[in-house]
């Protein structure tokens, strides 16, 4: 059982290293003070969804998926999805994330921006392929640097 005096405690629900990233800056600016614990758990999902209802389900496995090992452990459960998007303009690559409150059990959602990817990159595009890994193969001597 956690003290309600202690520093919310908010577990991600992925150990990928820009996502922690976002997720410490994002909480330090909502809270004075927190913990944040990473784990890496299945959405159940494609690699890179294409769909915003395949995203969120992704993002609800995970909280459940987590929520159920940690039980009442966290204050704060964040999932978060990336997924494309093929539209007769491009392809455009966004991400949604999914918060829970523990406490009351309340969800919360949010959607990011839409950016078009380079046709080389698009082309490349799987379901079964993780984009941060397509990314590295394209340009593996930016992401050396």
């Amino acid at each position: 059982m956690r003290m309600p005096n202690n520093p919310p405690l908010i577990a991600l629900c992925s150990e990928n290293s820009a996502k922690i990233k976002s997720t410490k800056e994002i909480c330090s600016q909502a809270f004075h003070n927190f913990s944040l614990r990473c784990y890496a758990v299945s959405s159940g999902v494609s690699e890179t969804p294409d769909t915003d209802e395949e995203a969120l389900a992704g993002c609800h496995r995970r909280i459940e998926n987590l929520e159920a090992k940690l039980g009442g452990e966290v204050d704060v459960v964040i999932a978060l999805e990336g997924l494309t998007e093929k539209t007769s303009y491009g392809t455009f690559l966004y991400g949604w994330a999914v918060l829970k409150n523990i406490a009351d059990g309340r969800m919360y959602y949010g959607c990011s921006g839409k950016i078009m990817l380079p046709a080389d990159v698009a082309v490349g595009l799987s379901r079964n392929l993780k984009l941060s890994d397509l990314v590295l193969e394209k340009f593996a001597s930016v992401s050396r640097q």
